[in-house]
């Protein structure tokens, strides 16, 4: 019983801390230039049997005065349905990424005009 507890309580630590670190790069990246970025490829890592969780990774590239860039991001589903249809969404399309002006390599997809 106070495995499962533990268990509990350390997935809820996880979640809660990954949830403000991505609430807190996304409020950072929203003061960056905006460009269109193409999802070249969606990758689906196999469930890690300890959480349970279903992870897409989103590859992308975009354009920056000429210069082409490459992006990553990953998104985290508990059911298999809603990472199907995420995955059906986005496959192939153009959604806007915020880029960092002095360095353009880093960048940030743009959650609130994905939809």
């Amino acid at each position: 019983m106070l495995e499962l507890l533990g268990i509990v309580a350390l997935t809820t630590l996880y979640v809660a801390a990954a949830s403000w670190w991505q609430r807190s790069r996304l409020r950072r990246a929203a003061q960056w230039p905006i460009a269109r970025a193409y999802i070249a490829q969606i990758e689906e890592s196999p469930r890690d049997l300890g959480r349970g969780f279903l992870k897409l990774t989103l590859a992308y590239t975009y354009k920056v005065e000429g210069e082409r860039y490459v992006g990553r991001e990953s998104f985290t589903f508990i059911r298999d349905e809603m990472a199907a249809d995420f995955e059906a969404r986005y496959r192939g399309q153009t959604i806007p990424v915020y880029y960092h002006p002095n360095k353009p390599h880093i960048s940030v997809l743009s959650r609130p005009r994905m939809g």
